[in-house]
């Protein structure tokens, strides 16, 4: 499967935005958003802290998991998905 990897390494910069936006939607009531531990794994997982280059070589490293594991993905997707419909 190829990826259009510049395309997604280059959505890099808007990160520290979506970083601004999901902190001022935790005072929306959104349930997911309540913390700031939720905050707080934002910013790990979009690796702001670190060099462009790091943060590249931490995502390859996440799509290529992700591509290794797709199944699993799938089925915990599923089970989020049901997980919502019943609530």
């Amino acid at each position: 499967m190829y990826l259009d990897q510049q395309a997604i390494l280059g959505q890099i910069a808007s990160f520290p935005h979506l970083y601004t936006l999901h902190t001022q939607m935790r005072c929306t009531g959104i349930p997911e958003l309540t913390c700031v531990e939720d905050t707080d794994y934002i910013r790990n997982a979009l690796v702001l802290e670190k060099s462009e280059h790091d943060a590249e070589q931490s995502f390859r490293k996440v799509i290529k998991k992700c591509l290794d594991l797709k199944w699993t993905v799938q089925v915990m997707w599923k089970f989020h998905l049901l997980r919502k419909k019943s609530n």
